[in-house]
């Protein structure tokens, strides 16, 4: 038996990634976020003696893989998304499937906060990574998601590969990148009481004044986008003919999951060549 550990919670893009792979690679995933409330405090509290060493995420991540540890046991070959902390309890062949490079991703949190808490919280999390990201890797093979940690991986001499077919479930064709937008809406779209998202809306913006936006929570942006918020997506088929997705440079603010879902859908999208070649090359090779 063959599985993978998938801190992410199901119906998430991030799980919809962990899914996509066991599914190519026949392994069986197990989600290590219980749906139980108590389960989860009380894992939260087990895993605060390990805070100071592991960060907050590391250390309740550790405890997830502990508590399925009989299970792992039993595994030929094991996979972890994401986070590295519980690979040194992985028996046999360990791999990993980045998302993310977790230390940039928690960095970037940290910038966009607005809590106190939650930007010392992730500022913990980014300096501790900082010390074991790179070598709580080992000798596993990590498949990436983006050519960007790829690269930023072999550079650190790591046995890395970044894989499409992991990233996308369907076919992608070239007419859905356009150089020009063909007279259609641009949008984009995202949960607004991420800090993060509103960040890329308030620059997309400055870029686009006539740029639509969707998504919840849409009560939370400023009163100077909320003027562009056309409401919450029930349903990509509803308007994704009518409108083209765009982005700018920095892939910040879940970039790449709502290119790839606006992708899936059948959607046209308008992004810097330079910011596709760092997702994920040509994608007409894959």
């Amino acid at each position: 038996m063959k599985v993978i550990l998938s801190p992410h919670p199901e119906k998430t893009a991030g799980y919809k990634f962990d899914e996509n792979y066991a599914e190519k690679n026949d392994f069986q995933i197990i989600s290590l976020k219980s749906p139980n409330k108590l389960i989860n405090l009380i894992q939260l509290f087990i895993s605060l003696p390990f805070v100071p060493i592991m960060g907050v995420y590391g250390a309740i991540t550790f405890i997830r893989v502990l508590s399925k540890l009989n299970v792992v046991k039993q595994s030929s070959e094991v996979c972890i998304s994401r986070s590295l902390f519980p690979s040194v309890l992985l028996p046999g062949k360990t791999s990993v499937l980045y998302h993310n490079i977790e230390l940039l991703y928690y960095f970037e949190e940290a910038k966009a906060s607005k809590s106190f808490l939650k930007k010392a919280i992730f500022y913990h999390q980014f300096l501790v990574l900082k010390l074991f990201e790179f070598k709580g890797l080992g000798n596993s093979l990590v498949i990436c998601l983006s050519m960007t940690e790829s690269r930023l991986l072999n550079r650190k001499k790591r046995n890395a590969i970044f894989s499409k077919s992991t990233l996308f479930t369907r076919t992608v064709k070239d007419e859905q990148f356009l150089s020009e937008f063909d007279g259609d809406d641009i949008c984009f779209f995202g949960a607004f009481n991420n800090v993060r998202n509103i960040e890329m809306a308030e620059n997309l913006q400055k870029v686009y004044p006539n740029i639509r936006f969707f998504g919840r929570h849409g009560e939370l942006l400023p009163s100077h986008l909320k003027v562009n918020y056309k409401g919450e997506i029930d349903d990509f088929s509803k308007f994704i003919n009518s409108n083209v997705l765009v982005m700018i440079e920095a892939p910040k603010a879940g970039v790449q999951t709502k290119v790839v879902d606006w992708l899936e859908n059948g959607g046209k999208v308008f992004i810097p060549n330079n910011l596709r070649r760092k997702m994920w090359g040509k994608l007409n090779e894959r």
